[in-house]
């Protein structure tokens, strides 16, 4: 029910439209929209680098230190490169990289 806020009454409204393909692929090109999520950006780099995860996990640890991505917690103070590595890791364990 992402997206959607349950009204008064018990209705379901839509009160955020669900962004595009369209609209992911044009905050690709415009940088100035930051900082990303870490999933979705990683999402666009494994796209960008074909599935390669020597050059993905490179380029997001590079935006990290960056700061185009933001961690919302580091409890175990990794490295960029460790952590791009443990959501790379996680992406494959759960699927999300190509969803």
């Amino acid at each position: 029910m992402a997206g959607r806020v349950a009204g008064a009454a018990g209705n379901v409204a839509s009160a955020v439209a669900k962004p595009r393909k369209s609209d992911r692929q044009a905050v690709w090109c415009d940088m100035t929209e930051m900082p990303f999520r870490q999933r979705e950006y990683m999402r666009q780099l494994a796209t960008k680098h074909g599935g390669d995860k020597k050059k993905v996990c490179a380029a997001y640890a590079k935006a990290e230190r960056d700061g185009l991505v933001k961690r919302s917690r580091d409890e175990n103070d990794l490295s960029p490169e460790a952590h791009a590595d443990v959501l790379w890791r996680d992406a494959q364990r759960w699927g999300w990289l190509n969803s």
